[in-house]
């Protein structure tokens, strides 16, 4: 499987989300740098073969879609 890598945001920040990260389990990346610091959010399993995938999908939906920086 190719790392895929496409644009995202992370609580109005830009990032990048890649697809398809090797390891034990296929994984999701999210990177998002905010205020000097770079965030890492990482999500598996990102097979689509894997029956957990529909889970991590919205598991990724609802943290990246409710995610807040405490500053």
């Amino acid at each position: 499987m190719q790392v895929r890598r496409r644009r995202g945001t992370l609580a109005g920040e830009p990032g990048v989300v890649l697809d398809g990260k090797p390891g034990q389990d296929i994984g999701r990346v999210v990177l998002v740098g905010h205020r000097g610091r770079l965030y890492q959010m990482t999500f598996v399993s990102a097979d689509r073969s894997n029956e957990a995938f529909m889970l991590m999908e919205a598991l990724f939906s609802t943290m990246t879609g409710s995610f807040k920086f405490l500053d």
